[in-house]
């Protein structure tokens, strides 16, 4: 069964100033290519089976030039620039459905593909990517119980309780991805909390399900571009 892959590139990604005054984040290049080249590139190597759904919202007519991929579909959202990503989740799943479970990538992050092999090859049907050496207080962190079920995924959770900082990856079996889109639901069109992260919704389903988390491979290399800071640190750790 073909697992959809979604890929959220809504944002700007106002923290980069400049940079992104007129190119979405996901369209900035390293190594000589975009972000989201990047991210659909290691799919195609490590989960060529995967359908690739990417979500867009800010300047969705740049994404043009990906419609010509056979494996990729484009949704355009505008819905999608009024909130935070936990909007694009949920149009998302409103679009692609949820009785294959599917993929979550989000689009600013790039990681070599040892980390993708590293989930594809999960054990369990449900997986979070989780660096267990990030735990700063900007980290979206996670914690466990002593069995390995994940508890709770926020922010604001104390560095020295945590396992470690998601990265932004993820697989969703069919009957968790059905009851993460009921939650999505509830929180965006029934609690109006459209400025959430979409992790708001995965922190309650850790409550119905028992997901896991996949630990990063040592050797695995990846960065999260939020600031021009680590715009210039991915260009130096993905040079091309």
């Amino acid at each position: 069964m073909q697992i959809p892959a979604i890929i959220l590139a809504a944002g700007r990604g106002s923290r980069l100033g400049d940079l992104t005054a007129r190119t979405p984040k996901a369209l900035l290049h390293v190594g000589g290519k975009t972000l989201l080249q990047h991210r659909i590139e290691s799919i195609r190597t490590v989960l060529p089976d995967s359908g690739i759904h990417v979500i867009t919202g800010f300047m969705p007519e740049a994404f043009h030039s990906f419609d010509a991929f056979p494996d990729v579909t484009l949704h355009p959202f505008e819905e999608a620039t009024t909130g935070n990503n936990i909007v694009s989740l949920l149009l998302a799943l409103d679009a692609i459905g949820t009785d294959r479970g599917f993929y979550l990538f989000n689009s600013d992050v790039i990681c070599d593909n040892t980390i993708l092999k590293a989930l594809r090859d999960a054990p369990d049907a449900d997986a979070l990517l989780v660096d267990p050496d990030s735990r700063d207080a900007e980290a979206m962190k996670v914690s466990a119980q002593a069995d390995g079920r994940l508890v709770a995924i926020a922010k604001s959770l104390a560095p020295d309780d945590s396992l470690g900082e998601y990265i932004g990856i993820s697989r969703f079996s069919p009957k968790s991805a059905s009851l993460l889109h009921e939650i999505l639901y509830s929180i965006v069109r029934k609690e109006k909390r459209t400025s959430e992260w979409y992790e708001a919704a995965v922190d309650r389903l850790f409550a119905l399900r028992p997901i896991r988390a996949t630990l990063l491979p040592k050797d695995g290399r990846w960065i999260e571009i939020d600031t021009p800071d680590d715009f210039a640190r991915a260009k130096s750790l993905f040079p091309g």
